[in-house]
Formats: C-alpha cells, sequence, structure tokens
C-alpha cells in the first residue's frame, strides 16, 4: 500500500464525492454499502474454495468479511472457480 490516508480520501472524493476529510473508516463503511449491493443484485458469484474434498464433493471456504458467503448464497447462478 503505497498511498496514505489522505490520498485514498482525496480519491473517494473525486471519484464519488465523498468528503476530503473522509477517515478510513467512513470510506471503509462506504465501500461495504456499494459493493454489498452490488453483490446482492450479481447475477453470477465467483469464488474460490480454501479445500476441496473430493470423496466428499465439498468445498470448504473460509473468509473474515462476508463477502465470500455473498458471492455463494445471492447470485441465481453460482460459479466456483475451482471447476473449471
Amino acid at each position: 500500500m503505497h498511498k496514505s490516508k489522505e490520498d485514498v480520501a482525496l480519491l473517494f472524493h473525486e471519484k464519488y464525492g465523498l468528503s476530503v476529510n473522509s477517515t478510513p473508516e467512513n470510506i471503509a463503511h462506504f465501500v461495504r454499502d456499494l459493493l454489498r449491493e452490488k453483490f446482492i443484485r450479481a447475477d453470477i458469484g465467483i469464488t474460490g474454495g480454501n479445500f476441496l474434498v473430493a470423496d466428499a464433493g465439498a468445498v470448504v471456504l473460509t473468509e473474515n468479511e462476508g463477502n465470500g458467503m455473498l458471492c455463494i448464497a445471492f447470485p441465481e447462478d453460482t460459479y466456483c472457480s475451482c471447476w473449471n
């Protein structure tokens, strides 16, 4: 990461109209809302697997922000990148 928090705030100000004085917390909240809306409205979800269990046909996905679950739970058609 080569950008300061001020650089990131300026970028989000220019691209999305956020306050140039936005804190990292403000920006994270904005991005979370923006991306969650995109995940919910997506027609397809793409994910991989951290562990694949061939004999059970299971895929184990570990994540820390919930985006993985949004990719595999909401879209009508779900695609796992490990299947190709």
